[in-house]
């Protein structure tokens, strides 16, 4: 199946049933191999180019909520499927894609795994030598952030996603090793410029963070949330719309 899938990368084939159960069933696979370079990419590639029929997306939709992947026990199954989710998540919001608006029926719950997601992850680790990316964290962040971009993400579940990463950054008690606070920061600064979230809502929820400094735990959650505040910053400031209230919200926990 690998070679299979290998070659398929290079055509406009479109892909079998069999071969869509047969990644989803290895989308953990340990060899990173296998679970990047032919499972993962196959997935974008399908996405891509339309190789995977609506059908074939509804159900992997379906079968990520019932198979309860994005809870599941081997910390590899949970990434990917957080990384697939979030593709079919912002596939269902292009307006002219043949998967527009497709989990209409399966969003809802989706929405809510996403925001959970980040809050029970435990696992921190980046790369390993032997398993590759593993990556939880950041591909929790990039299912938030394909969530709360979609056009039926309401605007007042914002508070809930703010309060998803600020809860995993209360958690840590070690620095982010493989750039996690860049991507969860990402989050945030996509749904500024989006203009989706507004600077003056978020800097009341910057000034009311409140962590401790005091023990050596407290201190390393004290630099991932400055790292995830000065990635914000950074990206405001070079798009060209950071304002005072903001910079002044986040030069308080400085």
């Amino acid at each position: 199946m690998k070679e299979l899938l290998q070659n398929k990368l290079n055509s406009q084939s479109p892909y079998t049933d069999h071969e869509i159960s047969w990644c989803l069933d290895n989308i953990g696979h340990p060899d990173p191999a296998i679970r990047d370079e032919v499972i993962y990419n196959s997935f974008c590639h399908g996405f891509e180019h339309h190789l995977i029929s609506p059908e074939q997306f509804i159900w992997l939709a379906n079968n990520i909520h019932e198979r309860e992947l994005l809870t599941h026990t081997d910390t590899l199954t949970r990434s990917f499927s957080a990384l697939l989710t979030s593709l079919l998540i912002s596939c269902d919001n292009w307006q002219g894609s043949p998967y527009f608006s497709l989990l209409e029926n399966s969003r809802a719950p989706l929405f809510e795994l996403s925001l959970n997601f980040l809050t029970r992850e435990k696992d921190t680790r980046g790369y390993d030598n032997d398993l590759g990316w593993i990556h939880a964290i950041a591909h929790g962040a990039e299912l938030l952030l394909a969530t709360s971009l979609h056009d039926n993400f309401p605007k007042e579940r914002l508070k809930d996603v703010w309060q998803a990463i600020t809860t995993l950054l209360y958690l840590q008690i070690s620095v982010f090793s493989a750039g996690e606070a860049d991507r969860l920061a990402m989050v945030i600064s996509q749904l500024l410029l989006s203009e989706k979230l507004t600077q003056t809502i978020l800097a009341q929820w910057i000034s009311d963070l409140n962590y401790s400094e005091q023990e050596p735990e407290d201190y390393f959650c004290s630099l991932n949330i400055k790292s995830f505040l000065a990635t914000i910053y950074l990206t405001c400031e070079k798009e060209g719309i950071l304002t005072a209230e903001l910079k002044q919200a986040i030069f308080k926990h400085y």
